[in-house]
């Protein structure tokens, strides 16, 4: 028997377990992990996302095939992991992830691929209610809704994210202390921040509400913090010579090279609920 170490591609903590155990996703499989075990003893759990030869010639199982590229726990506290993969599948599995598969669906070829593209799942993102699921790819210039009280139906999409690139371009789902009102933020990669308002109230293409000039390079990644009133930017991505052609540091394309984080003041965003 060869041992082999096995490269994750997502990871995350199940708010239902106590912090005590994380979740990782790899090529077709599912581990957690207890970090109270000392030692490297390895998973104390893990699920192929594919069925087993048994299951298939019996005709049974469903299941998906591909680098788990992200995975999200439904935040109602129900225990339904959202895993996601580059060939652009999403599964459904019970009991924080080490459950039963309890449905499995493709985004590919989907009515909003003409209109925002996609190249495989980099983020999934549940809404505060736990009935919708958002899905950002890289090479899209959107963001998909899924309606998963009917697994894999299509809800609408938002435009004009501005990602068509490879590189991780993150969301975060801000909640509003108004019901179940909620916004999308999300970064460009012409330095942009936008925001979309309660996606989940209409059906079909979506533009954001309003969006600002925060960098001067590609924005990977907005978070709101919990109080509400402050926001975090990244900007930053990797610049070829084929990009910049023989410059130097005092050039003033240099300067466009942004790499930073900042840290913003909002208090009009008072009251939001993260």
């Amino acid at each position: 028997m060869t041992e082999a170490f096995i490269t994750p591609h997502s990871m995350v903590y199940p708010h239902t377990l106590g912090g005590t155990h994380f979740l990782t996703g790899s090529d077709s499989l599912i581990c957690l992990f207890d970090i109270s075990r000392p030692g490297n003893d390895g998973p104390i759990a893990w699920m192929p996302t594919i069925p087993s030869k048994r299951k298939q010639m019996v005709g049974g199982g469903v299941g998906m095939k591909g680098i788990i590229s992200a995975m999200a726990i439904n935040p109602t506290g129900d225990g339904i992991l959202a895993a996601g993969t580059f060939s652009r599948q999403v599964g459904l599995y019970g009991a924080n992830g080490t459950g039963e598969s309890l449905g499995t669906f493709s985004i590919a070829k989907s009515e909003a691929d003409r209109h925002i593209g996609g190249g495989g799942i980099t983020q999934l993102a549940w809404s505060p209610c736990g009935r919708y699921l958002y899905i950002a790819e890289r090479k899209s210039d959107g963001v998909l809704i899924f309606d998963i009280r009917v697994t894999g139906q299509l809800l609408g999409w938002l435009e004009g994210r501005q990602a068509l690139t490879n590189q991780r371009m993150k969301i975060d789902v801000v909640p509003i202390a108004q019901g179940d009102s909620h916004e999308i933020w999300a970064g460009g990669t012409d330095g942009c921040v936008r925001v979309w308002r309660n996606p989940t109230h209409s059906a079909g293409p979506q533009k954001c509400q309003w969006e600002w000039k925060v960098h001067d390079d590609s924005v990977n990644s907005v978070v709101l913090h919990p109080m509400g009133d402050i926001a975090a930017t990244a900007s930053g991505q990797r610049h070829t010579s084929r990009d910049m052609p023989a410059i130097d540091a005092a050039s003033p394309l240099m300067e466009k090279v942004d790499n930073s984080l900042k840290v913003w003041s909002m208090p009009f965003l008072d009251g939001y609920v993260h």
